[in-house]
């Protein structure tokens, strides 16, 4: 089997992303979001558009961030925990225990994308899902 990368290197509000995409025939691959100095962030959903990654990943990182500025170390913690180990938060996100984490997401929505967040555009909703589960897989880190 031979394995195609192709990389992008993309430059958003004065901050360079590095792009990368593997793919094979038959197979969707995997897409990972790199900011310069820092972890690559494998983006583990059924994504094809690296453009659409690099948007996904702005938008969870500064929910990430958002939610570390309104809460503490052990209310994060807790979230995760409830996240991780109780079922009935498998469809939905602890966040929701601590705080209006929708506020949360749309301020981080809007300062990600420069866009304010319609909630009559299924894409925003589709975007803001995704990165919100990015956020979550990556227990709110980015």
């Amino acid at each position: 089997m031979k394995w195609i990368s192709t990389t992008w290197r993309v430059e958003h509000e004065h901050k360079f992303y590095t792009i990368k995409q593997l793919t094979t025939i038959g197979y969707s691959g995997s897409l990972s979001v790199k900011e310069d100095n820092e972890e690559t962030v494998i983006i583990p959903l059924q994504i094809n558009d690296p453009f659409e990654a690099l948007r996904i990943y702005l938008v969870a990182q500064a929910f990430s961030r958002g939610l570390r500025a309104f809460l503490d170390e052990d209310q994060m913690e807790a979230i995760n925990r409830k996240n991780m180990h109780n079922p009935e938060y498998k469809e939905c996100c602890a966040t929701h225990d601590y705080c209006d984490a929708n506020v949360v997401m749309l301020n981080a929505f809007e300062s990600a994308l420069g866009t304010e967040f319609d909630p009559r555009q299924q894409y925003h909703a589709d975007l803001a899902n995704a990165a919100w589960e990015l956020a979550k897989i990556h227990r709110f880190k980015l």
